[in-house]
C-alpha cells in the first residue's frame, strides 16, 4: 500500500497539510525544513491532480498555475491540451497515481528535488467526430522533479524521467 491520496486525485484529503505550513515562521529550522519538504511533495501531487482535471475539462488554467514557465514538459503538456480544445479533440482515460514520494535533495532554501513513482493510465485522444486519433500508453516510471518556492507557493520547475 502506498499513498492513498494519489488514488483519489479530485478529493482534497491532503489540503490540511498545506495549511499546517503557515505556523513555520516561528518554528525551528528542522520543523521548517520538514514543512517545506511536505509542501514540495504536495506541489507534485497538485500538478498531477490539475493535469488529470485539465484532460477532462480541457481547461489548463489551474494546471498552468501549478508550475513555473521554465518547466518545458509542463508547458508542452498544457499546450497539447489547449490545442485539443481548439481543434475539438477530447481525451478519454488518463489518470495519474503517485507513490513513494521522497525529497532527494535541497539545493537551496527555495528548491527541493522530489522523486516519485508515477503510474498513469492510457490516454486516448478523439477528434470532434469521436474517432480515436492518438493513443498515449499508460505505464509506471520513476520521475524526478525540481520544485521551487515562489513567494509562499511551491511550484513544479522541471520533470525528468
Amino acid at each position: 500500500g502506498g499513498c492513498t491520496s494519489g488514488e483519489t486525485p479530485t478529493s482534497p484529503p491532503s489540503a490540511p497539510s498545506s495549511t499546517a505550513v503557515a505556523p513555520t515562521t516561528t518554528a525551528a529550522p528542522t520543523a521548517s525544513a520538514v514543512s517545506d519538504d511536505e509542501a514540495a511533495m504536495e506541489a507534485v501531487r497538485l500538478f498531477y491532480r490539475e493535469f488529470d482535471a485539465a484532460l477532462k475539462s480541457r481547461n489548463t488554467e489551474l494546471l498552468r498555475a501549478s508550475f513555473v514557465a521554465a518547466c518545458r514538459i509542463c508547458r508542452e503538456d498544457a499546450a497539447t491540451i489547449d490545442a485539443a480544445r481548439s481543434s475539438g479533440r477530447t481525451f478519454e482515460g488518463g489518470g495519474s497515481v503517485l507513490n513513494s514520494l521522497a525529497v532527494t535533495g535541497a539545493p537551496d532554501l527555495s528548491r527541493r528535488l522530489v522523486r516519485a513513482q508515477l503510474t498513469s493510465s492510457e490516454i486516448r485522444a478523439k477528434d470532434a467526430s469521436g474517432k480515436v486519433v492518438e493513443t498515449s500508453p499508460g505505464g509506471q516510471q520513476e520521475r524526478d522533479y525540481s520544485v521551487i518556492k515562489v513567494g509562499e507557493k511551491w511550484l513544479v520547475e522541471s520533470i525528468a524521467g
